[in-house]
């Protein structure tokens, strides 16, 4: 039998929607149409039938759309279902034209296929919006992923524009720390070359300040010279000869008078520094004369203060040098005491009397001779401050020696007199300047013999001073006093520096005690 339900007759083949019946005659062809019926059934069929055309007469429109040509399979269900429409269409038509009477479809067999057709275009438009809404939920997802993508993206160049920045501030910050380095390495370095440079001038300046007094000493030396240059024709002018022998009874008689009675020392002083002032007003009086021009007076003629005053230190320096003259027994206080009193109403005595002292006695200053290596005998002592005598030859050491010993005691004399506040050869501060001084000359141990004036110059200065230092500046002396004691075995013991080593290690006997009860 024909798939489609094609009989012999016509009037015999079954064509239902519903389930045949039970008495429906065998060899029947029944096929229910029912939505359970798969969609697919007309194109699950392999065996070929004649031409449609062939039962076009017998069959009705609906029967024909359950038949279709192997040629006309295709893949695709919309086609199928576009092809099967429009073979309806066209059967329709062609019923309602035919001339030959056919026999009418079951009433619900068109509705049936109507409902199927409308039933796959509502799943195939179902499957439509689940394919858009699947579409775009996709779409979505995509964008989400690509945003999701862009922002991690994002987020890593954020993080790597971080991470080169964070190492482009690191390697600034690198250099900038190898430049500051670099800076505080140059200024170290200018540091400590400013450093260097600031400590060799503060040795050079110390070592100037140690040897500055040597240099104004000398300077005071020179500057005699041109005084005493200058009082020449004062001494020669015979219209001032009165007043010459007047200030000669002064200085040389009444210091004659001294002794060591302080009435008798304070007298001398105040005769002697009111013939300074007469003196002083004497050469105001004679220049008042030189500016009205009057006649008898010439400029030589107001310089008898200066001659003065030369005088007194010139007479002081002749008796300290003098034969009977014995510093460390005290011969030199009376005077020095004088002198010292004398200096704190007349300020020229202090520059003139150290000059006197210092071109005598340059130890006096102090300092220590330092002649050339090819120097000869004679520029040696001249070095050392010896003196030639009338006959032009020098000093015997033993002389030399005695007369420093006297002139320094006189120094010190003059450093410890009173008023304390004196500052005739530096006054009491300067007795602890001065023995500072003199032993930063020595030389450091282990070096020996120690220079032949050690022992006298020590001897005389502490014989004068020591008193004054272990009472007044005792911190200081008792310094001095355990480095002088240090350096006693170090002392010239030869011939003619033995006498001065004995004296003075005798006065050290006692340490600082004996000093400070003396």
């Amino acid at each position: 039998p024909h798939p489609v339900g094609f009989g012999t007759h016509w009037g015999r083949t079954w064509f239902g929607l519903d389930h045949p019946l039970p008495i429906a005659s065998p060899g029947r062809s029944r096929i229910a149409l029912s939505e359970e019926v798969d969609d697919n059934f007309l194109f699950t069929k392999k065996q070929s039938y004649p031409p449609l055309s062939s039962y076009i007469p017998a069959a009705s429109t609906p029967a024909l759309l359950r038949y279709r040509s192997p040629e006309e399979k295709k893949d695709d269900d919309d086609d199928d279902v576009m092809r099967l429409q429009e073979m309806f269409d066209r059967q329709t038509l062609a019923a309602a034209f035919s001339p030959t009477p056919t026999k009418p479809m079951p009433p619900d067999s068109t509705q049936k296929i109507a409902q199927i057709v409308e039933s796959e275009k509502r799943r195939m438009q179902q499957e439509h919006l689940e394919i858009e809404r699947g579409l775009k939920s996709l779409i979505e997802e995509l964008d989400r992923q690509a945003a999701q993508v862009r922002k991690e993206e994002a987020e890593a160049d954020a993080l790597r524009k971080q991470e080169e920045e964070a190492a482009a501030l690191k390697q600034k910050q690198l250099e900038e720390q190898e430049i500051l380095k670099k800076k505080q390495k140059e200024k170290e370095l200018q540091d400590k070359e400013q450093k260097r440079q600031n400590d060799q001038k503060r040795k050079e300046e110390a070592a100037a300040a140690k040897t500055e007094y040597v240099a104004k000493a000398k300077k005071l030396v020179k500057q005699l010279v041109a005084v005493r240059e200058s009082i020449e024709p004062f001494d020669q002018n015979k219209a001032v000869s009165k007043r010459r022998l007047g200030m000669k009874k002064i200085v040389r008689g009444k210091i004659n008078t001294l002794s060591e009675n302080a009435g008798k020392i304070r007298q001398v002083a105040e005769e002697v520094s009111h013939a300074i002032t007469t003196a002083r007003s004497e050469d105001e009086h004679i220049k008042q004369a030189l500016e009205r021009k009057e006649a008898g007076y010439t400029p030589d003629m107001a310089r008898g203060k200066r001659y003065l005053v030369d005088l007194l230190a010139s007479n002081a320096i002749q008796r300290i040098q003098a034969e009977g003259f014995n510093g460390p027994r005290g011969d030199g206080f009376p005077l020095a005491n004088m002198l010292a009193m004398v200096s704190v109403e007349n300020k020229e005595l202090v520059p003139i009397l150290a000059a006197h002292i210092y071109t005598v006695c340059p130890t006096a200053i102090p300092t220590l001779a330092a002649p050339k290596k090819d120097a000869t005998e004679d520029e040696f002592m001249e070095s050392l401050g010896m003196l030639k005598g009338k006959d032009g030859e020098f000093e015997t050491f033993d002389r030399f020696l005695t007369r420093t010993e006297n002139i320094v005691t006189f120094v010190a004399n003059v450093m410890t007199s009173s008023p304390s506040s004196h500052v005739l050869l530096g006054g009491h501060e300067g007795a602890v300047k001065w023995l500072d001084r003199f032993l930063d000359l020595l030389p450091d141990p282990p070096a020996a013999p120690l220079p032949l004036l050690t022992a006298p110059v020590l001897h005389g200065f502490l014989t004068a001073a020591g008193h004054m230092l272990a009472n007044n500046h005792s911190e200081n002396f008792r310094k001095h006093v355990q480095k002088i004691s240090e350096l006693l075995p170090r002392l010239d013991d030869g011939p003619i520096g033995k006498p001065s080593s004995i004296r003075l290690e005798k006065l050290m006997d006692g340490g600082f005690e004996k000093f400070q009860s003396k």
